[in-house]
């Protein structure tokens, strides 16, 4: 080999590791996640979008001071925050995930995460959770519950809880010399008292539009004393006899002790109602109380929960428009593991305190519920009681069904507003529910 022929390998040779060197230094920088992919060091920008599927003015205020903190905390890291009007925010949601344009993560309602994790649209988070260095300070009843996990894997995790009660006018049953219902026959009995249609005084506010269905089935669901949505041959118990009974007598209360005007009533116009002084009791969750405190005042309404059954039992039903709601991360994510870091300083104690005092539900956070708020304050104490009582059944609705969504709004809520104006039979309907979630549960049980 030549002297020259030498020199020429040697500075090739030499220009090769240094080129080596120079990728060995670029990647030094990089972590590898959870998820198996690659994030940029802490010194590059991130960027995350977070949506929530409700736009009102109160959850913006909270995402808005919740997520400057963060972004103060975390100066590597911007967030884009959209709030989505709740009419179209499932659409919007499918329409995402189907073009791979969903957001980082979001807070949704946790009805839709099996319809989510359907399309393929959710991230797992199990490494994620299982890992967590955190998971003793939270009531985890809450995170393991079946609409969480499907088929093993966890989609979700929440923020909050609350269950359906009725608001009712202390003031308004003082004047009757009414009392809280000790069975169904009291419930139905105090709204017939509270009524007088010359004045414009209504007992109740029926829910006769947009989530009129999810919240008849938490009635529904209490009225028969149901522990579980199936019975052990699969079938659904909401037509039952004591189902058929329970929507008769309720639908019966339709423009007799209800306004007419409830039939296209959603959440906004039934809370209204009863914040006007026309209806002295609504059946919701715990979300609308600061709604009825800007209508009525502190100290001007109460809330107490459906009462027992003929069979003896108290239920109170987990359902779409009361349960839990929380937190997923959505497969288009670039940087999921900067999304569960979000996660989990939104749930953390100071800003769960901040999230539950504020939209009135109950928070998950152990600390935060023992906080003198939820141990003092009248409708708080009450919802942690009913909460730590072992007398009461908890029974869930079917949220693990990917179409659990689309029975209730394409098929169920119509339907509904024929049987309020006598164009259904309160059997057909309801053998039509039963018949729906039983495709729908045998379906799910097949794969």
């Amino acid at each position: 080999m030549t002297k020259k022929l030498l020199s020429v390998l040697l500075a090739v040779l030499m220009v090769l590791t240094i080129a080596l060197s120079g990728c060995e230094n670029k990647n030094a920088g990089q972590t590898q996640t959870t998820s198996g992919t690659q994030q940029t060091s802490e010194e590059e920008k991130i960027k995350l979008t977070l949506w929530n599927c409700d736009s009102a003015p109160m959850y913006t205020d909270l995402f808005e001071e919740m997520l400057a903190d963060y972004m103060d905390k975390n100066p590597n890291v911007t967030v884009e925050y959209t709030g989505i009007p709740w009419d179209t925010s499932k659409q919007k949601f499918d329409t995402a995930i189907a073009t791979n344009t969903a957001p980082d993560l979001a807070y949704i309602v946790h009805s839709w995460v099996s319809s989510f994790a359907g399309m393929g649209g959710l991230v797992p988070l199990d490494n994620y959770f299982d890992n967590w260095d955190k998971k003793d300070e939270f009531d985890l009843r809450f995170f393991n519950l079946d609409y969480l996990i499907l088929d093993g894997v966890r989609y979700s995790v929440p923020c909050e809880m609350l269950y359906p009660v009725i608001w009712y006018r202390p003031d308004l049953y003082e004047e009757k010399n009414l009392s809280i219902p000790r069975d169904f026959d009291e419930f139905f009995s105090n709204i017939e008292k509270l009524t007088d249609k010359s004045k414009g005084q209504y007992g109740f506010t029926i829910r006769g539009g947009g989530g009129s269905t999810m919240m008849l089935e938490a009635y529904l669901i209490s009225y028969i004393g149901a522990e579980s949505y199936f019975d052990e041959n699969g079938k659904c118990v909401i037509n039952s006899p004591e189902g058929i009974e329970g929507l008769k007598r309720f639908a019966g209360m339709y423009n007799v002790y209800t306004p007419e005007s409830d039939i296209t009533n959603g959440y906004k116009e039934m809370v209204a109602v009863f914040g006007s002084g026309t209806a002295a009791s609504v059946m919701h969750n715990l979300t609308s109380l600061p709604m009825h405190k800007e209508n009525l005042g502190d100290g001007n309404f109460s809330t107490y929960i459906f009462p027992k059954a003929k069979n003896g039992k108290q239920v109170i039903c987990m359902c779409a428009v009361a349960s839990t709601a929380g937190y997923s991360i959505f497969k288009s994510s670039k940087n999921p593991d900067a999304a569960w870091d979000l996660i989990d300083f939104l749930i953390n104690r100071e800003n769960n305190y901040k999230w539950c005092s504020t939209l009135g539900v109950l928070p998950i956070n152990k600390g935060v519920l023992e906080e003198d708020l939820f141990t003092n304050d009248p409708i708080f104490r009450e919802a942690k009681e009913v909460l730590e009582n072992e007398d009461i059944v908890i029974t869930l609705s079917p949220l693990h069904l990917p179409d659990f969504d689309a029975i209730h709004v394409n098929l169920l809520e119509p339907a509904f507003q024929e049987v309020l104006t006598g164009n259904k039979s309160v059997e057909e309907f309801l053998q039509e529910w039963a018949e729906a979630f039983e495709k729908a549960e045998q379906e799910f049980r097949s794969k």
